[in-house]
C-alpha cells in the first residue's frame, strides 16, 4: 500500500515536468487561418417541411488546415437559412467561417424588413481554436451593429466586451433621419440627446 502511494505521488508531482501533460489547444489568429486553410467544396443541409417545402437550409465550407503537424478538418458555417411553410424565405444569417457578419429578415412578399451587419475591431486577430472535430471561432466583444428596417437605417450600435458602450444613434424608421443618441459606458447610460 506505501509503494502504490509512492508512486501516485510521484506520478501527480513530476509528469507534468517531464512533458507528459495535456495537449495545448491549438489557437491561431483567423488571419493565420485565412492563409493556412484550404477550401475543399460547399454543403448544402436542406431540412424540409412535411409539405416538401425547405424549411431549413445550412451551407457549410469543407475546410482543411495544417498547423504544427496536425491537419484539421472542419465545415464552419457559410450561411443559415429559414423559409416559411410557402417556401418564402423568412430569414438568413450570413458567416465567415463561424463569425457572424450579417443577419436578414424577410417579410411573406419577400421584402427585407430588418437588417443587421456587424463591423468587428481588428477581425483579423480574433482567435479560433482547431480542435480534432471542431473549429470554434470566438466572437468578439468589441463590434459595431448597423441595424436597418425595410432598407432604411434605423440604429447604429456598439459593444464593447459585449456591454453597450460608446454613442448609439437611433434613426426615423420611415425617414431615416437621426432622431436621437444615447452614450453609454460600460453598459450604463451616460447621457441622452434628442434630435429635432
Amino acid at each position: 500500500m506505501k509503494n502504490r502511494l509512492s508512486i501516485l505521488l510521484v506520478l501527480v508531482l513530476f509528469l507534468p515536468i517531464i512533458g507528459i501533460s495535456q495537449d495545448e489547444p491549438n489557437e491561431i489568429t483567423r488571419k493565420q487561418l485565412n492563409s493556412m486553410l484550404i477550401v475543399h467544396d460547399t454543403i448544402s443541409t436542406p431540412i424540409l417541411y412535411l409539405n416538401g417545402k425547405v424549411k431549413f437550409n445550412n451551407l457549410y465550407c469543407s475546410i482543411e488546415v495544417k498547423y504544427n503537424g496536425q491537419q484539421f478538418k472542419h465545415t464552419p458555417y457559410i450561411k443559415n437559412e429559414k423559409y416559411r411553410k410557402n417556401g418564402t424565405l423568412k430569414y438568413e444569417y450570413f458567416y465567415d467561417k463561424g463569425l457572424i457578419i450579417k443577419t436578414i429578415e424577410y417579410d411573406s412578399k419577400g421584402n427585407i424588413t430588418f437588417q443587421s451587419n456587424y463591423q468587428y475591431d481588428i477581425p483579423e486577430k480574433l482567435t479560433v481554436t482547431l480542435g480534432k472535430k471542431l473549429l470554434i471561432s470566438k466572437q468578439s466583444n468589441t463590434y459595431k451593429s448597423f441595424t436597418y428596417n425595410n432598407g432604411v437605417l434605423k440604429l447604429k450600435a456598439s459593444f464593447l466586451d459585449k456591454k453597450k458602450h460608446g454613442v448609439w444613434e437611433y434613426y426615423n424608421k420611415r425617414s431615416g433621419v437621426l432622431t436621437k443618441k444615447i452614450t453609454w459606458e460600460d453598459g450604463n447610460k451616460i447621457s441622452k440627446e434628442k434630435i429635432l
